[in-house]
């Protein structure tokens, strides 16, 4: 299965969901920082 998350955060969900085995088709979060956080716990598809 697929997932698309917005307004993602750190990644705390998008770690948890992609363990219960599904893969991301996109992670969205507008804040710079976060992304950067986001970035460095699961590399994904990120709009800024």
């Amino acid at each position: 299965m697929h997932s698309i998350e917005l307004f993602a955060g750190a990644g705390g969900l998008a770690l948890g969901v992609a363990e219960a085995g599904f893969a991301h088709h996109i992670i969205i979060e507008h804040d710079k920082d976060t992304c950067l956080t986001l970035n460095a716990n699961k590399s994904a598809v990120l709009s800024q």
